[in-house]
């Protein structure tokens, strides 16, 4: 998996009234959306205690922050499923 290049434009061909809002403050520069923001997401998978043997599917990774940090924990099988195909590139490699 490859670093998020900040050159991907999410929502590419999206007028900003018509956009999503976690595309739209990505655009500004937000990288972690969730709520909470890294302190949270890093809480949130500590409690997961995800394991060599788990399948790990990921709703709407957008810049793949998240779904770098899962990886790192080494589960047996990590999906992302993402609409954008602007933002399931940036998480792809």
């Amino acid at each position: 998996m490859r670093k998020a290049d900040d050159s991907i434009r999410p929502g590419q061909g999206l007028k900003t009234e018509k956009m999503p809002g976690h595309w739209v403050l990505a655009r500004l520069g937000k990288r972690v959306l969730r709520p909470g923001g890294m302190q949270l997401t890093r809480k949130m998978l500590e409690a997961l205690r995800i394991e060599r043997d788990d399948d790990v599917v990921e709703f709407a990774p957008g810049m793949g922050v998240t779904a770098r940090l899962t990886i790192e924990l080494n589960p047996k099988s990590y999906t992302g499923v993402e609409r954008d195909e602007v933002a399931a590139r940036s998480v792809s490699g």
